[in-house]
């Protein structure tokens, strides 16, 4: 998955202007959250920052998520770290998504909802998304949403939105490999960034 995929599957957070109502119950979650993030995106500031907490808040499903970019690490000597991440989880998302959404400002397009949901593994369902730029181009996507109907991925291509971030996330822990808190020492370094936006 390329960095392009990876901006694609944000979009399908972060959606346009329409859609069609779909009747599923995860299908009519999935309208719901792209509504909200449409909503977000034409805010800015500090309260785009706050809503954009509220809804990792409120539609994601973070603490799986957290689980699931951590990999490895949550087997690792830093616990403490670990547990400190997934504390932290919707301020490290908020933190990573902020630049992306910004950098849908003044795009414009629309989206459908599919209620041709389909289950998966684990109470899970997946949810076809379709987004429509004003540029004239398509993107047929998953969202995949957990038995609370909470968001837990975005699928584009066959790939996990999820995925392809974790291994980003995990590259960038890795730096700190050779001290006795990888975790922690990444986190630190996170929060000492005059970007980072704390939703606790």
């Amino acid at each position: 998955m390329t960095p392009a995929i990876q901006r694609i599957a944000f979009l399908f957070l972060f959606s346009f202007s329409s859609y069609s109502f779909a009747g599923h119950p995860a299908a009519d979650r999935m309208v719901d959250i792209l509504e909200e993030g449409v909503r977000i995106i034409n805010l800015s500031g500090a309260t785009q920052k706050k809503a954009m907490c509220r809804f990792i808040s409120k539609y994601v499903d973070h603490q799986t998520i957290a689980t699931e970019l951590l990999g490895s690490y949550n087997r690792g000597s830093d616990s403490s770290g670990v547990r400190e991440f997934k504390r932290e989880a919707e301020s490290f998302m908020a933190t990573k998504a902020f630049p992306k959404l910004q950098s849908l400002s003044g795009e414009s397009g629309s989206f459908d909802v599919s209620d041709r949901v389909t289950n998966k593994p684990g109470g899970k369902y997946s949810v076809p998304v379709t987004i429509r730029t004003s540029k004239g181009k398509t993107y047929n996507g998953r969202a995949i949403l957990n038995s609370s109907l909470d968001l837990v991925d975005v699928e584009y291509l066959g790939f996990s939105g999820v995925s392809y971030v974790g291994r980003d996330v995990r590259k960038e822990i890795s730096k700190f490999d050779r001290t006795s808190a990888p975790v922690s020492n990444y986190l630190d370094d996170l929060r000492s960034s005059e970007d980072f936006i704390p939703c606790r």
